[in-house]
């Protein structure tokens, strides 16, 4: 597919200094056919959709099909900020509604390349060293392998010169912590990009970007840890690991949090930078895990979150029970 004809979308055609966003399903080629075209389908919604909602109008973009993802070029006129915040987030809430209703072969990951360069665009489509840098991004086994250590929905590589550009300075909600260096090094292209990856898989890495330490310079594998990455909730002050999960179990003697739709009412009433993040789960007791280390990664999200708790279930033995074990986890008389 491409719009630079006038046959869709505005006509324009990328030239001089632009800005590209490019994705690709991974695990795509060891699917059906018909799990190809289904997904090809939902991918494009979700581009779409995810787009309009980001502020980036998606009829104005420059596309070319990859047939297991998509190149999208801004106009001039879009921030290429909005690549980064919200983008990121609102495809990561589509791709979790997705993958709830989804057979196993039928989920969905994404891998997320952005960059800025010169472009020139002929018959054919684009050209030159831009469009060629980005693919090997994308396709970069450093990039690949990062995704694979860990059960994350989709993963988000900045080229140095994209980094620079809009990351770094943490324009609005932009936070350039969340981005790891990694080397590059596949075919002719040697160089470092910048690396986010959203958690969504296990209670693990639950509604939080998964800081991913920088890999050696010859993209072995990942190195240890630096003394930047941020600790995991069960390390943050509040309740470790054991007491979490007596929070949990208090939580599903509640009568309402034992329903999707008692779960989803609270979830839909909680601020929206929490909501976006937390990935859901079809079986309650992991949903209600889910919910609350996601809460526990915000400032006073746990609070807002029980809250929304007593306001819907009332003030019954259950919740009062929660608040006794909350108090007595996180050392605050009841």
């Amino acid at each position: 597919m491409r719009n630079g004809s006038g046959e869709a979308g505005t006509g324009w055609t990328p030239t001089g200094h632009c800005t590209l966003f490019v994705c690709d399903i991974i695990g795509f080629g060891k699917r059906p056919d018909h799990v190809q075209s289904h997904l090809r389908e939902v991918l494009y919604k979700a581009l779409r959709n995810c787009f309009e909602a980001s502020g980036l109008p998606f009829e104005d973009c420059y596309r070319e099909d990859r047939g297991d993802g998509a190149i999208v070029v801004l106009p001039p006129s879009c921030d290429p900020a909005r690549l980064v915040h919200p983008l990121p987030d609102h495809l990561r809430g589509a791709l979790r509604r997705h993958n709830e209703l989804a057979a196993e072969h039928a989920r969905m990951r994404l891998r997320i390349a952005l960059h800025s360069g010169p472009l020139e665009t002929d018959d054919n489509g684009m050209v030159g060293t831009t469009v060629n840098h980005v693919s090997r991004l994308l396709d970069a086994p450093s990039f690949k392998e990062a995704l694979a250590a860990v059960p994350a929905d989709l993963g988000v590589l900045a080229s140095d010169e994209f980094f620079g550009a809009v990351i770094q300075h943490g324009r609005g909600a932009i936070d350039p912590t969340e981005f790891s260096p990694i080397g590059v090094h596949l075919k002719e292209t040697d160089t470092t990009a910048w690396l986010c990856v959203r958690g969504g898989g296990s209670p693990a890495s639950a509604g939080t970007p998964a800081r991913v330490g920088p890999l050696p310079a010859n993209g072995s594998g990942p190195a240890a840890p630096g003394p930047e990455a941020r600790p995991l909730p069960d390390e943050a002050d509040g309740p470790r690991a054991p007491g979490l999960f007596e929070i949990v179990d208090r939580l599903m003697d509640i009568p309402l949090l034992t329903t999707a739709e008692g779960r989803q009412q609270i979830v839909d009433d909680l601020r929206k930078d929490i909501a976006i993040r937390i990935p859901r789960r079809t079986q309650p007791h992991l949903d209600v895990h889910s919910i609350v280390r996601t809460c526990l990664e915000f400032p006073g999200g746990l609070e807002e979150f029980l809250a929304l708790v007593h306001a819907y279930a009332g003030e019954s033995s259950q919740v009062q029970a929660l608040d006794a074990a909350v108090a007595r986890l996180i050392g605050r008389a009841p």
